[in-house]
């Protein structure tokens, strides 16, 4: 198992989503450190610019989780940003995994991207990796799963089903 694949399953690594563009790898190093020692930090450049996002490895999984309470949804630097604690693929806590699964999956409301698939909370107008605006209806993914009450479909079901019943 790679050195990275160990920090994501043992709750070491951070996703940072929606960084203001004139963040650099120096300021996140300082910043984050104040939770605890960091291993590494990656910030994705394309094109003489980053990406918006930062992945920071931390010694230790409770600054991790620290980090991630102290920064999610919260304003940084001038822009409210996303702090979530990596969870490895094919846990079901995953946003690609089981949906609607344990902390970090994805939460009622929450839309997926059409032009680039990422996860974006459901606060958000446009999508914080590559600003496509949320389509209209609200919707655009969230796992194609509707409530019993889903007024944009117009059909109302009491019955408790655990969720929209595909069978009609």
């Amino acid at each position: 198992m790679s050195s990275s694949a160990a920090a994501d399953s043992e709750g070491r690594k951070l996703f940072l989503g929606g960084l203001p563009f004139d963040v650099n790898e120096d300021d996140l190093r300082t910043d984050m450190s104040k939770f605890g020692e960091l291993e590494d930090v990656q910030l994705p450049f394309d094109g003489g610019k980053h990406k918006g996002f930062a992945f920071i490895t931390f010694r230790d999984p409770k600054d991790c989780k620290d980090a991630s309470e102290s920064h999610h949804q919260r304003p940084y630097r001038g822009r409210e940003i996303s702090a979530r604690v990596v969870v490895p693929r094919g846990d079901p806590a995953h946003p690609d995994g089981a949906r609607g699964g344990g902390a970090g999956g994805e939460r009622p409301g929450d839309w997926t991207c059409p032009a680039c698939g990422a996860n974006v909370f459901a606060s958000k107008m446009n999508c914080f990796k590559c600003n496509e605006p949320k389509p209209r209806g609200g919707g655009g993914g969230g796992g194609g799963r509707r409530d019993d009450y889903d007024d944009r479909r117009r059909d109302y079901d009491d019955r408790d089903r655990g969720g929209y019943d595909d069978r009609r």
